[in-house]
């Protein structure tokens, strides 16, 4: 068995994958203009892309499971596959509850739908997570949740506690979309955390970004 070892550079055969929640109208669709050469897979179910319409960026609706399958076998030919360099998710949290309601039409019991969503949309994440060379920017909802304690966290928020434990694992950064006071000017802004404390969920895997960016992604992917 002949082994060799191969030097590159992971970020650009991999891609940066994001994972981005905040609350609703903050900006996480409109920031999928500032991505590089973006497209968009957008739930039929979601009419956010409106903040977009100026901005001509492609768009592919689904409303099924399948129909995402059916996506990503169509953007690996070669003609589609070079169009784009971030492929856009709008959002996580609406293919999740797609999922489901498909997960409960064939499960009575609730639990077993949940499971079986949670399978299933892992093994999707999986399969975008490894897309070579592109990057992947994916939106979902913000949960607040309380502790006994009383102590408030805002994390992504999609269906199900398995799904919603186990998905940011898999993102190389995840951010929390904010608004915030500007110290200089006293104006609100809004930012992108990329680093947890006590009450925002949030990551970066790079180590090269501040505690907040602002919210265009082809400035953080070449921070990166």
């Amino acid at each position: 068995m002949s082994i060799s070892i191969e030097w590159t550079d992971y970020w650009t055969s991999n891609g940066i994958k994001i994972l981005v929640h905040g609350q609703s109208g903050i900006g996480k669709t409109y920031t999928i203009s500032t991505c590089p050469k973006p497209l968009v897979i957008n739930v039929a179910t979601e009419n956010g892309l409106l903040s977009l319409r100026e901005k001509k960026i492609p768009y592919i609706t689904i409303s099924s499971i399948n129909e995402l399958e059916d996506v990503m076998a169509f953007l690996q030919a070669e003609d589609n596959w070079n169009k784009f360099d971030t492929l856009c998710i709008d959002s996580l949290s609406e293919v999740a509850e797609v999922c489901l309601l498909e997960q409960k039409e064939k499960f009575k019991d609730g639990r077993k739908a949940y499971s079986q969503m949670a399978d299933e949309m892992l093994e999707r994440i999986r399969n975008l997570i490894s897309i070579p060379g592109k990057n992947l920017y994916c939106i979902c909802k913000q949960k607040k949740m309380q502790d006994d304690d009383g102590k408030i966290l805002f994390s992504p928020d999609v269906p199900g506690n398995t799904f919603a434990q186990k998905i940011p694992y898999y993102f190389d950064e995840v951010f929390a979309f904010r608004w915030l006071k500007d110290p200089e000017t006293g104006e609100m802004k809004r930012m992108l955390q990329t680093y947890p404390d006590e009450k925002y969920d949030a990551k970066d895997r790079s180590g090269n970004l501040n505690m907040f960016e602002e919210p265009d992604i082809t400035k953080i992917i070449s921070k990166i």
